[in-house]
């Protein structure tokens, strides 16, 4: 009731000074008629008066009840406006583009969670608070000041800015922003403040870069199908001409002759690496991983133990089949094991692990050494065209490991282990996971 008579105080104030005078005027008929004229019925006067009273409360009665129903639509009203504001509110704060209202003296009116997260701040921290006085806080190699310093440029030179690409750091990743800035007017015109608009493309800049990447790999089969016809012939000339002087001049065991034979025979593994990349071709066919490694293991085993190498795997029971081409299963292997080999000291170990994951219905292939472990500024090279770390590699033995597999549909995976050594995880859906895909494709 007390809220009642807060909010409608001047109507209720109206109402019982009517009140007040109505009762004020009955009280002083009653009294003048009974000092002037005692005779006066006192019952007829009496009902008079309770007349007036009834009427009076009735009167009161029915402006109360009017009061009480536009009070409680008030109330209605406030908390519709109320509730509005709280859904605008969570919208604004659920964009994951930043932005940020200022105005023209720099103060910041508003800004979304999104924006607050790029300046890795809280939001009480920056609200109302000059984007001058933000801007000096900042650390001088901090990112984020190129977003305050934008928003400054424009409230001072009253220019505005359009999807200016700035790059930032964030949990140590890269960021890349595109920022625009708004000039803000009122119906008349006037200049009203600044909005800025911080849109995050960092997933489009990755794209982007894998874009490149498909592109590099395009330009190195061009560059394969073109050496392959310019060089192959001549380098083939070339052997069969140094073998017959080899054996005209008694040169065969000759130091120089290894040389230049060992040196043709680099450049043809080269050209066949390159050919691998333009002409491979593919048959597919349902077969068993453990049948593929019962291959070709002896050869393996036999290089490891020239350093003393212990291969060991481990296979589960009742693998199911893969889809796959077998000899270029065999190369991503051979590829893998190699390198390995070729990491780990002597007496060192390979283990190789085969297992099966029923919940993803798919095999994986883990081969892991107690070698010295990937470089972390090599890491996120190994599978670029040309990378090689070794004096006689090539550059694209993983390229093509890496091509084969996601041709497979699964994924060649490498990482450092945590007691030392490094570890490559290749991921293949079985036959059966492929087959349910091409179905639901179908039907689809």
């Amino acid at each position: 009731m007390k809220d009642l008579f807060a909010n409608n105080s001047v109507k209720l104030r109206s109402l019982l000074s009517v009140a007040a005078l109505f009762l004020s005027g009955a009280a002083a008929t009653f009294a003048y008629n009974l000092y002037n004229d005692a005779s006066i019925a006192y019952d007829k006067a009496f009902e008079t008066i309770s007349i007036i009273q009834i009427l009076l409360i009735l009167f009161i009665g029915l402006n109360l009840y009017k009061l009480m129903k536009e009070d409680e639509f008030s109330g209605g009203l406030l908390s519709m406006i109320r509730e509005d504001y709280c859904e605008g509110d969570i919208i604004f704060n659920t964009i994951s583009d930043g932005i940020a209202m200022v105005d023209m003296k720099g103060k910041i009116k508003m800004a979304n969670a999104g924006f607050c997260s790029i300046l890795n701040v809280q939001k009480p921290d920056i609200i109302n608070k000059n984007i001058y006085d933000l801007y000096a806080g900042m650390d001088s190699e901090y990112d984020g000041r190129a977003l305050a310093l934008l928003v400054i440029e424009t409230l001072e030179s009253k220019r505005e800015h359009r999807h200016k690409e700035k790059v930032y750091i964030k949990n140590n990743e890269s960021r890349y922003l595109s920022i625009s800035t708004y000039i803000m007017k009122s119906q008349r015109k006037k200049n009203m403040g600044v909005l800025c608009v911080a849109h995050d493309f960092t997933e489009k800049k990755k794209i982007e870069q894998q874009m490149t990447q498909v592109e590099k790999l395009a330009l190195a089969g061009q560059l394969a199908a073109e050496l392959a016809h310019e060089i192959k012939n001549p380098i083939c000339s070339i052997k069969g001409l140094v073998q017959i002087m080899g054996k005209k001049h008694g040169m065969e065991n000759g130091y120089h002759y290894t040389v230049v034979m060992s040196e043709i025979d680099r450049i043809s593994a080269l050209l066949k690496d390159f050919l691998s990349l333009t002409h491979a071709r593919s048959f597919y066919e349902e077969i068993s991983i453990a049948e593929v490694f019962s291959d070709i293991m002896p050869v393996l085993e036999r290089q490891a133990e020239s350093k003393s190498i212990d291969i060991r795997m481990e296979v589960d029971d009742d693998l199911p089949f893969v889809l796959a081409d077998r000899e270029h299963l065999k190369q991503v292997i051979i590829n893998i094991v190699h390198n390995a080999i070729d990491a780990v000291k002597k007496d060192g170990k390979i283990d190789i692990y085969i297992q099966k994951h029923r919940d993803q219905d798919k095999i994986r292939l883990e081969f892991k050494d107690n070698g010295p472990g990937i470089k972390e500024e090599h890491l996120h090279r190994i599978f670029d065209p040309f990378f090689t770390t070794k004096q006689d590699g090539s550059g694209l033995g993983l390229v093509i490991s890496k091509r084969i597999v996601e041709k497979h549909g699964g994924k060649l995976l490498a990482y450092n282990n945590p007691e030392g050594g490094a570890s490559f995880v290749v991921e293949l859906p079985d036959s059966g996971r492929l087959e349910r895909e091409n179905r639901d494709f179908m039907v689809s």
